[in-house]
C-alpha cells in the first residue's frame, strides 16, 4: 500500500482560505445583533460564507483523516473527525455546530431568524478563530513526525500521483486484456484503447524514474529502468520489459504507425506484473525498505 503522506502546501492552503472566511464572517458580525438583524444582505452573505467555509474545512478533516487512518475518506470527513477525538473538545465541538449548521441553513423552508444565526454563528467563529489554526499546526507536526521517512527525498505526493495514474490505467488495460487474443487483434477499438493507456503508464514510469535517478545523483536518465537495476532497485527481466515499452512510447503515441500486433498483445499480458513489481520495489527502495 502507498503511505499516504502529509501534504503541507495543500493544508497550509486550504487553512488560509478558512482562515480569510473566519475574517469575513468576523467583519460582518462586528456590525452588531441590530444591524446584522435589520439588513437581509447580512444574513445571506454570512450563510455563503460558512457554507465555503465549512466545504474548506471538510477537505482539511478528510486530509487529515487519509494520513491518521492511511485510508481513504470522501465524504462527512467534519464529523468522522470530530468523533475521533483528535482535536482539542471545544474546537471539535464547535466544528460539529459548524457542520449542523450548514446542513439547517441549505435545507428547504428551513426558517433560521437572524438573531438565532448571529448568536450560534458568533460563538462558532470566535472559537475557530483563536483556535483552528494552532490546532492545525499541532495537528500537522504530529502527523510529520509519524508519517515515514523517505531514505531518499522524492518529491512522494507526485510520486504518489503518478503510481496512482500506473495502477489506474492498468485496471483500463485489462479489461481489453481479458479478451482472447484473437479477438483482441481483429478490434481497432481494443488496440487504439490499449496503445493510449500504455502510453500514459509508460510516461508516469519513465517520470518517477527519472525524478529518482535525479535523486540519487545521476542526471543522465537514458535507459532509465537499466540504470535501475543496475542499482539493484529493479530486477533485469522488469527492466529490460519496462525498456521496451519506453523505446516504443512513440509508436504507440501514434496511432497512424503500423505496430507487430501480435507482439505487443504478446508484451502487454506481461505489463501488469511488470509495473506493480516496478512500483513496489520502488517504493520499498525510496522507504528504505
Amino acid at each position: 500500500m502507498i503511505p499516504k503522506i502529509v501534504d503541507t502546501k495543500f493544508l497550509n492552503e486550504k487553512a488560509s482560505k478558512a482562515k480569510t472566511f473566519i475574517k469575513k464572517i468576523k467583519q460582518i458580525l462586528s456590525l452588531g445583533e441590530e444591524e446584522f438583524s435589520k439588513n437581509p444582505m447580512y444574513p445571506d452573505r454570512t450563510k455563503y460564507y460558512l457554507v465555503v467555509l465549512t466545504d474548506e474545512l471538510q477537505q482539511i478533516a478528510c486530509h487529515i483523516l487519509e494520513v491518521y487512518f492511511q485510508q481513504k475518506f470522501n465524504e462527512k470527513c467534519l464529523e468522522k473527525l470530530v468523533s475521533e477525538e483528535i482535536l482539542d473538545a471545544k474546537l471539535s465541538r464547535s466544528l460539529y455546530d459548524l457542520y449542523k449548521l450548514k446542513e439547517t441553513l441549505l435545507k428547504e423552508n428551513m426558517v433560521y431568524t437572524p438573531e438565532n444565526m448571529y448568536h450560534t454563528v458568533s460563538d462558532i467563529i470566535s472559537t475557530l478563530d483563536k483556535l483552528l489554526i494552532l490546532e492545525l499546526a499541532q495537528i500537522l507536526k504530529e502527523l510529520k513526525e509519524k508519517q515515514p521517512s523517505l531514505k531518499v527525498p522524492v518529491n512522494f505526493k507526485k510520486v504518489n500521483q503518478h503510481i496512482s495514474a500506473i495502477k489506474s490505467n492498468l485496471l483500463k488495460l485489462d479489461t481489453f486484456l481479458k479478451y482472447p487474443e484473437e479477438e483482441f487483434l481483429n478490434s481497432p477499438m481494443f488496440i487504439d484503447r490499449s496503445r493510449y493507456f500504455i502510453v500514459v503508464i509508460i510516461d508516469s514510469s519513465l517520470w518517477i524514474c527519472r525524478h529518482l535517478l535525479r535523486k540519487l545523483g545521476d542526471r543522465k536518465t537514458d535507459n532509465c529502468f537499466y540504470k535501475l537495476s543496475e542499482r539493484n532497485i529493479i530486477d533485469k527481466d522488469t527492466a529490460d520489459l519496462l525498456e521496451y515499452f519506453a523505446s516504443n512510447r512513440e509508436l504507440f503515441a501514434n496511432p497512424t504507425k503500423d505496430i507487430d500486433l501480435k507482439e505487443f498483445y504478446t508484451k502487454l499480458k506481461l505489463s501488469k506484473d511488470a509495473y506493480i513489481q516496478f512500483i513496489k520495489n520502488t517504493l520499498n527502495f525510496i522507504l528504505g525498505k
